[in-house]
């Protein structure tokens, strides 16, 4: 009986205690699904400490560099970081892509911008992005070069319900279908 008891107490403060962990459990719960249950502002945001924005940040963006994603150098050199070296080398493209990343960013907190090197058009390519999909680190944009092949693999989600409950729906391009 006393054992009824705290079960059903338990039951009864999980919520709870949910609740005051910030966890938002309607994405199925359990510590990998754990997320803020706030979202917040840019100015919210800006008011974290580091190690607050990188555990907010969980959304990543993965560009590859044939898309805009301009890579920063990969070594500093003799400056202090690899962003002193673009500015001090002249590198407007990658300064002003991190400039973007920044604004993006701002706008949309909870979004991390990774640019990444992914060659699309190399011949190994269908390697590449069976190893990048299969571990979830695909790039957000690709050419996907053999389509039907990728689709019959499992490697893409359905995402035609999500589109029709996004706020942009209306603005984006209505169906084509191919002429018969």
């Amino acid at each position: 009986r006393n054992t009824h008891f705290i079960l059903i107490l338990f039951a009864a403060l999980c919520p709870l205690l949910f609740a005051a962990c910030g966890m938002d459990r309607s994405a199925g719960g359990g510590a990998a699904a754990a997320t803020p249950a706030k979202r917040l502002t840019p100015e919210e945001f800006l008011v974290l400490n580091d190690a607050e924005k990188l555990r907010y940040r969980r959304v990543p963006l993965r560009i590859p560099e044939t898309w805009g994603g301009q890579l920063l150098p990969f070594t500093k050199g003799p400056f202090p970081s690899v962003l002193e070296k673009a500015v001090q080398s002249g590198d407007l493209q990658a300064i002003m892509a991190q400039y973007s990343r920044s604004l993006f960013e701002l706008a949309h907190p909870e979004v991390r911008v990774d640019f990444i090197n992914f060659d699309m058009w190399g011949d190994n390519f269908k390697s590449v992005l069976a190893i990048s999909l299969s571990s979830h680190r695909a790039p957000a944009v690709y050419i996907a070069r053999d389509l039907p092949e990728t689709i019959y693999q499992g490697m893409y989600a359905d995402i035609t319900d999500l589109l029709r409950r996004w706020e942009q729906a209306s603005r984006q391009p209505a169906r084509v279908t191919p002429s018969e």
